[in-house]
């Protein structure tokens, strides 16, 4: 058979991909279809759900990177019928997986708890050891999904008034900075800045007294506020070779100068902190003329440091836009400009579909949702879910049946 024929093939696995992601997206733009329209989805998103625990490592692969990006691009709170399988296969993946699957994994994971925001709990309870664990140990890129996702999650959770959370994982990422000041070659520095970007989410969220709380550790330079002993840990990275690293230092600088401005409005914050002198480094990172520094590197610092200058001296903040169809939401200051670009970055294109359609969202950043609203569809989860572990055994026993007729014609057949 040629590669034309193949590719004319009714069981093409590339035409059935193919024809998954059109359903997918038809889906989730309708909103209500025929009960056997419905059907027909759940079968092909089972099936998806049902690959993930396949025998071969690169057929798992493949089905975790097309379910991140139907997820990630569509908004489909249907997948809490899916939820207990998912997590399932995503349990075995990160123990058994190889690193390329457990990154997609935890990718996965945190896709569930943005889509059904009542999960963000459970995920967090049952996967936070391993996660932490991953966050100290292996490859980079397994240390990068695994801080990423304790950030996330521990945002999620916040939002619903759980700063526990969020302050545990917080200090988690302080521990890996302190243990790695001194810099290091290849992935790592990526590494570093992404500790250092959930350090500013997770900070951004704590009350405005939090930041002028007073420590007393075991060594002088933990003692006085907690804001001094951020910048100190800020500072230590500025002068880093790497500019990411570089730009996430400033930043988690400033986000604690705008924390300390709000909390100053209602009582005064005595700190030893100099501020000329970091104004002074800003200043010099701003005009960087070193030949070895790319002219992208230095237009990209000095566009970067030039607004932390002007938000620690002037208390001129950023300001962002959200625009839903006709609606405008405007967000200003730090912690919600911080939040915004993490949540951004982390959906990529599929961003514009959450924001417009996530009840999570509409939550943190402050707006109404003016279609029928996660909530209003699946206003009983957990009864939902328990329906569909009693049709679970059901349907297991039709793709049983399928599969066996499947293998009889095929066994004949030869």
């Amino acid at each position: 058979m040629n590669q034309r024929q193949k590719r004319n093939t009714p069981n093409n696995p590339r035409k059935k991909k193919q024809k998954r992601n059109e359903n997918i997206a038809q889906k989730e733009n309708e909103g209500s279809s025929s009960e056997e329209e419905n059907n027909q989805f759940e079968t092909q998103f089972q099936e998806l759900i049902d690959s993930l625990m396949d025998t071969d490592s690169i057929t798992r692969c493949e089905k975790y990177a097309e379910l991140n990006h139907n997820i990630s691009h569509y908004y489909l709170p249907i997948i809490g019928d899916f939820f207990d399988d998912a997590l399932f296969a995503v349990k075995n993946s990160l123990k058994k997986g190889s690193v390329e699957e457990q990154v997609l994994a935890i990718r996965c994971l945190l896709l569930f708890s943005i889509t059904l925001e009542d999960t963000a709990d459970e995920i967090f309870n049952q996967f936070e050891p391993i996660l932490l664990k991953y966050s100290l140990e292996g490859e980079n890129k397994l240390k990068i999904a695994s801080i990423e996702a304790l950030g996330i999650l521990s945002y999620i959770i916040t939002s619903t008034g759980d700063l526990d959370s969020s302050q545990n994982v917080l200090r988690h990422c302080i521990s890996i900075l302190k243990s790695n000041v001194n810099p290091q070659n290849g992935e790592h520095e990526t590494f570093i800045a992404k500790v250092l970007n959930i350090c500013c989410l997770l900070l951004s969220l704590q009350a405005k007294d939090f930041i002028g709380i007073e420590l007393n550790g075991n060594n002088e330079s933990d003692d006085g506020i907690f804001f001094e002993y951020i910048v100190n840990i800020g500072k230590s990275f500025l002068e880093h070779p790497d500019l990411d690293v570089r730009i996430s230092s400033g930043r988690l600088i400033t986000l604690a100068f705008n924390l300390k401005d709000r909390l100053e409005m209602e009582e005064v914050v005595d700190s030893d902190i100099d501020v000329d002198a970091i104004v002074e480094i800003f200043n010099k990172l701003m005009k960087e003329y070193s030949q070895k520094v790319s002219k992208k590197t230095k237009t990209k610092q000095r566009a970067e440091f030039k607004q932390y200058i002007s938000s620690i001296e002037e208390c001129e903040y950023p300001k962002d836009l959200i625009t839903i169809k006709s609606n405008k939401i405007h967000l200003e200051e730090w912690p919600k400009i911080i939040q915004l670009n993490t949540i951004r970055n982390f959906l990529g294109s599929g961003f514009q579909k959450h924001i417009e359609k996530n009840f999570l969202f509409s939550q943190l950043f402050g707006y109404q949702i003016k279609v029928e609203s996660h909530r209003q569809k699946h206003s009983n989860k957990k009864s939902q879910r328990k329906e569909q572990k009693k049709n679970k055994k059901h349907r297991q026993q039709n793709r049983t049946k399928e599969r066996k007729k499947k293998n009889h014609f095929e066994y004949h057949f030869m």
